[in-house]
């Protein structure tokens, strides 16, 4: 992820000297060359440019804390975490009774809410002290 500093910025990874972040949905199009000594970030386009890529289709944004949860941290409105009742802060502990910890970190998880659209999937979460199960199913988001 390449960071540019700007000036303030919002959003789920806003920060006071950050204007926006380029990822991975970007990026992946291009080989990405940095040129140290004359300050240049250089993209040349890469041998899957222009390729679909599997989108998330949940609206969860979700990272793994310091402690090892997977920690919902946004939840996009209109979507269908937020039609299923998830909320930020939430922490998932399962996916239909597969304990999170059994996953291989948090890109498998991810790679879950980028299946077909009609996927549902059984999500048991802690919030607030009390577990409570939650239906997710997948929908395109655009």
């Amino acid at each position: 992820m390449i960071s540019i500093l700007l000036q303030e910025g919002k959003g789920g990874f806003a920060h006071k000297g950050l204007a926006g972040n380029i990822g991975n949905s970007l990026l992946r199009n291009f080989v990405l060359f940095l040129d140290y000594k004359k300050q240049q970030v250089i993209l040349e386009k890469g041998k899957d440019f222009g390729k679909k890529f599997p989108e998330d289709k949940s609206g969860l944004k979700i990272w793994l804390t310091e402690k090892g949860n997977c920690e919902v941290i946004f939840v996009s409105p209109g979507t269908s975490a937020y039609k299923g009742g998830f909320d930020k802060g939430d922490i998932i502990k399962s996916i239909n009774s597969i304990k999170v910890d059994y996953f291989e970190g948090i890109v498998s998880i991810c790679k879950l809410l980028r299946e077909e659209a009609g996927t549902e999937y059984v999500l048991k979460i802690l919030r607030e002290g009390k577990t409570k199960e939650l239906t997710l199913k997948l929908e395109e988001l655009y």
